[in-house]
């Protein structure tokens, strides 16, 4: 459709996709520019060259200059660990564990196990450290600011609420909390004043270990607590060495809602899920519902937990009774992609969901790999599919910008959803990154 009659022009770009470097804008190269702007007051054009990681602008010279981005789309480099607040290109991230995004803040949090912190990942790229001291230590006191807090190897990371954010202090055997508003608030039944941290689960005094089903979380024992999720005022715990998933409700009271605390035996499948026996769970995921996904790490297997969908739900091929536990992906003896329930899977850590699709990490093949709920088939989108499952480093920029199923990652472990934007978010816990991938929409 023709909407001028003029001549057409070529300012910028020689025409080739590529980036061979600043200079003569006609004879510089974008690769997949999306958006353009102009500074009314010096006449320049600002681009974003998309494929080429840059934001560039071209002078009234028509002369190419970088303004932000290194080409690089990794998360950090390799040489510098601070608390300062500074781009993540030049940030360390040591063993990153969990991964959560806020998506109202537009901020990326990582539980950081090698070096005792929760970081924060702005929305233009900055990192600074938003809890820990970054000394690995006993929880030291209640109430008390997120720079002055010990951390020892925190892992899991979400909100309860707009304000508040949880998070699993494995190593301290207990859930803490960093109220970040303005004002006092009252978390699972904990008051916590205004900008400071406290522990709302699990007593980090006492030693790990088990001391009964129920009662008031803050007295109930926890071991080694990995994932945590939350649904409306409800938290989710998985107590991975005492092999149980627990919940806690708004008032700070303790139940279990899956496994049998204590015992790691494996049994019955699609029974009540407190007689079905777990192993080591890491992380969990809730759907729109408020049911569970369980990345049940040495049974090998993704677990679901229907706790409000009545009569049942069908998860791809599986249905679940209101009440039961059963076996969503894995088990199998398939090596390759398929239906979740056949296939074989090495060692499940993370788990996220969105609507129409759940997905996993898998430490020992070293990949991700996300099921559709409504067919239950798998694809990997991340690392090497399972047919050519192998770890790699991701040091060189080889690794950024191709295709998901040619990257190497290596021993992955917690998720996130940025449901928004398409976006999986993965703690690529032995090359000590953050990666993401777009997915696009959910099948």
């Amino acid at each position: 459709m023709t909407i001028a009659h003029q001549a057409i022009n070529r300012p910028y770009g020689d025409g080739t996709a590529g980036y061979i470097g600043e200079g003569n804008a006609l004879l510089r190269r974008l690769n997949d520019p999306y958006d353009v702007r102009v500074d009314p007051s010096t006449s320049e054009v600002v681009i974003a060259d998309f494929s080429n990681l840059r934001i560039r602008n071209v002078t009234t010279g028509h002369v190419f200059a970088r303004l932000l981005g290194r080409g690089v789309g990794r998360s950090v480099a390799w040489n510098l660990y601070t608390d300062s607040e500074i781009d993540t290109r030049q940030q360390i991230l040591n063993s990153p564990h969990g991964v959560f995004w806020d998506s109202a803040r537009a901020t990326l949090y990582a539980g950081l196990t090698g070096v005792h912190r929760v970081t924060a990942i702005d929305r233009y790229g900055e990192a600074k450290t938003a809890i820990g001291t970054g000394s690995g230590g006993a929880v030291a006191a209640e109430d008390e600011l997120p720079n002055q807090v010990f951390t020892n190897q925190p892992h899991s990371i979400v909100n309860y609420n707009s304000d508040v954010l949880l998070y699993s202090d494995r190593v301290n055997r207990c859930i803490r909390a960093w109220n970040r508003g303005t004002s006092g608030t009252t978390v699972l039944g904990v008051y916590i004043s205004a900008g400071r941290v406290a522990t709302v689960a699990g007593d980090p005094l006492s030693a790990a270990g088990y001391n009964g089903d129920s009662g008031v979380a803050t007295s109930v024992r926890l071991n080694s607590p990995a994932g945590i999720a939350v649904h409306g005022t409800n938290l989710y715990i998985s107590d991975s060495a005492n092999h149980c998933i627990r919940k806690v409700d708004s008032s700070g009271n303790m139940t279990v809602v899956a496994g049998v605390c204590t015992n790691s035996t494996f049994g019955i499948e699609d029974q009540p899920a407190t007689t079905v026996t777990l192993n080591s769970p890491e992380e969990i995921a809730t759907d729109t519902s408020g049911n569970l996904y369980i990345a049940d790490r040495a049974n090998n297997r993704i677990r679901f937990v229907n706790l409000n969908s009545s009569p049942s739900i069908t998860v791809g091929t599986r249905t679940v009774a209101v009440g039961n536990m059963h076996t969503v992906a894995c088990g199998g003896a398939v090596t390759g992609d398929g239906v979740a329930t056949t296939l074989s899977c090495s060692n499940p850590y993370g788990v996220a969901f969105r609507a129409g699709q759940f997905c996993f990490s898998t430490a020992g093949a070293h990949n991700v790999r996300c099921v559709s709920t409504t067919t239950g088939n798998t694809t990997t989108v991340f690392g090497r599919p399972p047919s050519n499952a192998r770890g790699g480093s991701t040091f060189h920029e080889e690794q950024e910008g191709i295709a998901g199923t040619s990257a190497f990652l290596q021993a992955p472990r917690g998720l996130a959803f940025d449901t928004v934007n398409n976006i999986l978010f993965v703690a690529d816990y032995s090359n000590h990154l953050i990666r993401r991938i777009y997915l696009g929409p959910a099948p």
